[in-house]
């Protein structure tokens, strides 16, 4: 008689959990070989741009040239899509809840650090919702005078604050842009000012050419034109070095305030999860055009200057300014509802 040995239970779960393991380990090794089979095809579709502003303000206009260059680089059209409101919340966190595929980028300026600490909600992130690709450009902030103020050095307006307390103020483009959280920073170097908040940066401008305000600070591509015809007069730059555009306009560090310094930028952002080697073409292909001499005039004629790098310097950059701005938000009383 014949008879048929039975499996243990123990063997029999062992065998199971060993399939069960390579069907799993097969699935792993199918999903990764996808994943960079379509990381080696990218990009094989229009990429989409997100830009979190209005038409024709100084981040569209860099988006739509920049754009065109990265779609013949990368051989797929760069659709620039403005998704305007809310200060770029509003596109900021559309991208923030975009598939991660690298086929929707954004374009953000430095509002993307200062916005989490000047509204009560924002809809993303700004230290985990993103993979940072690169800072592109930088300008810088301008602390400008009318004329008819007679006032020529950033000294000279702590003479008049010491001498007529309450008597000096600054016009911006609104609460919580760069502009007024600059002059907030002066502030806490001691300057007593007060803050005009204006509708955006050309009326701000227009404020000071009247002499309604007699300072204000602005974006340099927006105050260039008049500072070249004399209508107004720069008395330092916030950035860390002097603007090659402004070669005889001292920086605040130069004048004896090392905590006046607004690095403003405009960068692209991918969601969160976005696969590294997506990330670092993205990168990669943005320095090749920002080294082009062509893009390069381009960028200085719109008043900016050339920044470049990689997502890791990029990611350190955000961490602080994201410090920095929570204090000087903070400092300011700043909030918008």
């Amino acid at each position: 008689m014949f008879s048929i040995a039975k499996e243990s239970p123990m063997k029999g779960n062992f065998t199971r959990r060993l399939l069960i393991c390579a069907a799993s380990a097969g699935a792993l090794f199918h999903s990764m070989g996808l994943a960079q089979a379509a990381e080696a095809d990218y990009p094989s579709r229009p990429i989409r741009l997100i830009v979190p502003f209005a038409t024709g303000g100084g981040v569209d206009l860099l988006a739509r040239v920049f754009a065109k260059d990265l779609g013949d680089r990368l051989g797929q059209s760069v659709v620039v899509e403005n998704k305007a409101g809310a200060g770029g919340n509003i596109g900021m966190g559309m991208t923030a809840k975009a598939p991660a595929d690298g086929y929707t980028i954004v374009m953000v300026s430095s509002t993307f650090v200062i916005n989490p600490f000047l509204y009560a909600s924002v809809p993303y992130d700004a230290k985990t919702s993103f993979a940072p690709i690169i800072n592109l450009v930088g300008a810088p902030t301008v602390l400008v005078a009318n004329p008819k103020s007679g006032v020529q050095s950033v000294q000279q307006l702590f003479d008049i604050a010491k001498r007529k307390p309450d008597s000096l103020n600054y016009a911006s483009a609104g609460i919580g842009t760069s502009q007024h959280l600059a002059g907030e920073l002066l502030r806490m170097s001691g300057l007593e000012w007060a803050h005009i908040p204006y509708n955006g940066a050309g009326p701000s401008v227009a404020a000071v050419l009247s002499n309604e305000v007699p300072f204000g600070f602005s974006s340099l591509p927006a105050v260039s034109g008049h500072i070249k015809t004399g209508h107004l007069r720069a008395l330092a730059v916030t950035t860390r070095q002097r603007d090659p555009s402004l070669p005889d306009v001292p920086t605040f560090v130069e004048a004896g305030y090392p905590k006046v310094v607004v690095e403003y930028f405009q960068a692209l952002l991918a969601p969160a999860g976005t696969p590294a080697a997506i990330v670092d073409r993205l990168a990669r292909v943005s320095n090749d055009i920002l080294r082009s001499p062509e893009m390069a005039k381009q960028i200085s004629d719109m008043g900016f200057t050339v920044i470049g790098g990689t997502p890791a310097e990029f990611a350190a950059q955000i961490d602080s300014e994201l410090i920095k701005w929570k204090e000087v938000v903070a400092a300011s009383g700043a909030k918008v509802e």
